[in-house]
């Protein structure tokens, strides 16, 4: 009979092995997969195991980039229409949690601006347009 993994090491929004690049901790210690406590974090603000409510502005930030950078990371052998889907998908991410007063450095906004803007193209113009504007007022104003 299989060994099953030991359950602190499973991520339990997604019920998969968490390896130790991929891991954010809340306060309350409790361990998932980044994305998936950020994909969680955008319908509720509280622990899915113990429902302790986090403080998105301090708990986050560090994690947020972390899980922006392995996304990059992650679509280094994609396709260009994978990568272009992650770029929307953390751009989208970023900007989201940007309303949310939760602030990544200029540098980063700036990076994801030119990179936008160098596959135009590729994005539909509604969503090109809004995030171009959103983007240039936080990079520029």
């Amino acid at each position: 009979m299989p060994k099953r993994p030991r359950e602190d090491k499973l991520c339990s929004i997604c019920r998969e092995n968490i390896n130790s690049d991929d891991i954010a901790t809340l306060h309350c210690n409790h361990i998932f997969h980044s994305k998936c406590i950020y994909n969680w974090s955008v319908i509720n603000t509280s622990c899915p195991l113990c429902r302790e409510k986090f403080d998105f502005k301090t708990s986050s930030k560090r994690h947020l980039i972390k899980w922006m950078n392995n996304e990059f990371l992650r679509s280094i052998d994609l396709s260009k229409e994978q990568k272009l889907e992650q770029l929307s998908k953390v751009t989208d991410t970023c900007l989201y949690h940007y309303d949310k007063n939760i602030i990544c450095s200029n540098h980063f906004y700036h990076m994801l601006f030119v990179k936008i803007v160098h596959h135009r193209e590729y994005f539909e113009d509604k969503w090109f347009n809004d995030t171009f504007n959103k983007l240039k007022i936080i990079v520029f104003d």
